[in-house]
């Protein structure tokens, strides 16, 4: 037992230490660096307020889903009433995650004003999804839909050994969203605003007003996220890991969101798991649903 003890109490001493010279070392490195100036707070201000972009909050709310009203889950509405559940390349039911009813959207910047748009995932089980990429969702999108009938569930999806993402009235029975608008700046943690965040965090202000600024920040960062809700459509992104955007170039013009979901009583992805559609400008004024990027990330 003894030879346990040691390890552990060495590690709890070593853990002590680190709490302690941590914040030294980092004001060390801090205090190499330019200061941290009003100027640059109002720049970085500035800019996520140039970025604002329109948004609808996907609220869910009580009562049984229209078959062509905006949900979560469920059934999908039927183009034609007799159409199959869509299926994978091997022939497994893709998961339904969402529809949106864009006639219920207002001032969506390039997405249709009109239509029906549906999401689904590539994968029959939460443990198949890739944490990102561009071919683990598809969307359908019909113009003129029309008609009231809806697709049975397949099994897979309603089981209780089912793994899917969704829970509750998501799974079985749907849930309506109610589709309130608004317009946001974007999170100040994501591309193209990061390395300016960092410097907030990793560098010491110049004045009182300055260091007020950045005691504030990270409160008014958790506001503005907040502010968001919890599902939507339009906007920015939120990723609970890194932006996939920051490390990769060829992802940047990813600037348009057509869905985002996060945890809640109808939505489960491991720990505060978030899931991200994306697609580029061009292709959205396209009508071009079938070029995505997915991101599904927890904690």
């Amino acid at each position: 037992m003894l030879s346990l003890l040691v390890p552990i109490g060495l590690l709890a001493v070593v853990l002590t230490v680190l709490q302690v010279t941590a914040p030294w070392a980092h004001r060390r490195r801090a205090s190499a660096l330019p200061r941290l100036t009003v100027a640059e707070f109002d720049r970085i201000e500035a800019e996520m307020e140039r970025l604002r972009l329109p948004l609808c909050r996907l609220v869910p709310t009580d009562g049984p889903p229209a078959p062509r009203g905006s949900r979560l889950g469920g059934a999908p509405w039927s183009p034609g009433g007799d159409d199959a559940w869509p299926v994978d390349d091997e022939g497994r039911p893709l998961l339904f995650l969402a529809q949106v009813n864009l006639a219920e959207a207002e001032g969506l910047e390039d997405v249709p004003s009109s239509g029906l748009l549906q999401v689904f995932l590539l994968a029959a089980k939460e443990g198949d999804v890739a944490s990102d990429g561009e071919a683990v969702a598809r969307l359908r999108w019909f113009e003129d839909p029309h008609g009231e009938a809806r697709l049975p569930i397949p099994d897979l999806f309603t089981g209780r050994r089912s793994r899917s993402l969704l829970k509750g009235r998501a799974r079985t029975e749907g849930v309506p969203l109610r589709l309130a608008p608004d317009a946001l700046p974007p999170l100040p943690h994501i591309f193209p605003l990061w390395e300016q965040e960092l410097d907030i965090y990793n560098r010491l202000p110049a004045e009182a007003e300055a260091e007020a600024r950045a005691k504030a920040w990270e409160d008014r960062a958790d506001a503005l996220h907040a502010s968001y809700g919890t599902h939507w459509i339009g906007g920015h992104p939120s990723f609970v890991q890194e932006d996939v955007r920051i490390g990769r170039p060829e992802l940047r013009d990813l600037y348009r969101m057509l869905l985002h979901l996060g945890p809640d009583e109808f939505f489960d992805r491991g720990d505060a798991g978030e899931l991200n559609l994306l697609i580029r400008r061009a292709d959205l004024v396209a009508r071009r649903f079938d070029r995505i990027w997915l991101t599904l990330d927890c904690s």
